[in-house]
């Protein structure tokens, strides 16, 4: 489980919805590579072979020239709905969470993200982690699915689970001005993950503490600093869990830079693991969306909803080709 909530954290990519069509009826009798031009419908026909001139809605399996709508499985040149997945590049700048914009473009990047989060759920009243550690692109950017609006689905399967952390020097990070200060993530040198000194009963910070991110720098990172804001406390209530409905998300408060929202579930099956992530505005309410929902599994004993208020900075560094993300979190984490 707190390796799919460490995921959470750090996933953009897109596919389409899949509209599947089934053949048509047509008088050709030759199954393939014909020309359509004797006896038959220009479209909707059984030919089983490439390259034909049909223009849409045929069962063509590779390199015709369907525009649209159709159940090609690669090497298309449809434009929308069909079942290709190709995951496409992160957008134009302004970049994202584990991106870098480059020649006006947005790419995933190896990314440091360091940070202290302060949790609570219906079982366990308080609980402390923090962690800085070094993301690969490929980690960050590979297993995201499916995004719709804010949201997008991610899927975490053991058998081909790509490399999570890689070796870095950043040198010491240091968060002051909070309940524990200072908060202070420590490098010797190259490693994964900083060292902190966090225990898991420490008063972290308070909502509204101004805190203080300071970086010495290193040999893969540069030198930084940044300012936070403590985010306050949250709490939050989940609709009914039901795979392919929309789900209403409702927590206290308001006003934090965003909320965080994420539905988890494992099929008990084969042991791979779905996150819904959906990151919007603090208003106290969000919908997530039946077309995210319908990428998790059936609700089981490891289901999960988990509300997350967020003050976060992102910093990109382009001559070192890396991006930083600090953040500070409160969580409420609920079983569904």
């Amino acid at each position: 489980m707190a390796r799919r909530l460490v995921l959470i954290a750090v996933l953009g990519l897109l596919v389409g919805c899949v509209d599947r069509i089934p053949p048509g009826d047509d008088d050709d009798l030759i199954p393939g590579d014909d020309d359509d031009t004797d006896d038959d419908d220009a479209s909707d026909d059984d030919d089983t072979a490439p390259d034909d001139d049909d223009t849409d809605d045929d069962d063509d399996t590779t390199d015709d020239d369907d525009l649209a709508d159709d159940d090609d499985t690669s090497d298309d040149d449809d434009a929308s709905d069909d079942d290709d997945f190709t995951p496409p590049e992160p957008g134009e700048c302004p970049c994202d969470f584990g991106q870098l914009c480059l020649l006006d473009n947005c790419v995933w990047a190896p990314t440091l993200a360091v940070g202290a989060l302060e949790t609570t759920n219906d079982v366990v009243p308080y609980a402390a982690s923090a962690a800085g550690c070094f993301f690969t692109a490929s980690w960050i950017g590979d297993p995201v699915v499916a995004i719709d609006g804010p949201c997008q689905a991610s899927i975490l399967d053991p058998s081909s689970m790509p490399t999570q952390f890689f070796s870095a020097d950043s040198g010491d990070v240091t968060f002051t001005g909070g309940d524990l200060n200072p908060i202070e993530f420590l490098q010797a040198g190259p490693s994964e993950c900083l060292f902190d000194q966090v225990e898991i009963d420490d008063n972290l910070f308070s909502p509204g503490q101004a805190i203080n991110v300071v970086s010495e720098g290193g040999v893969d990172v540069p030198s930084f600093e940044a300012w936070l804001v403590a985010p306050s406390d949250i709490t939050g209530v989940p609709a009914t869990y039901s795979p392919g409905s929309a789900m209403a998300m409702a927590w206290s408060g308001s006003g934090g830079e965003y909320v965080e929202l994420v539905v988890t579930a494992e099929d008990p099956d084969d042991g791979v693991a779905v996150a819904v992530t959906c990151r919007v505005p603090d208003t106290g309410g969000y919908v997530i969306p039946a077309s995210m929902t319908s990428w998790l599994p059936n609700p089981g004993l490891d289901a999960l909803a988990s509300f997350t208020r967020s003050a976060s900075v992102h910093l990109e560094f382009p001559d070192d080709l890396v991006v930083v993300e600090a953040g500070l979190q409160t969580r409420w984490t609920v079983g569904l």
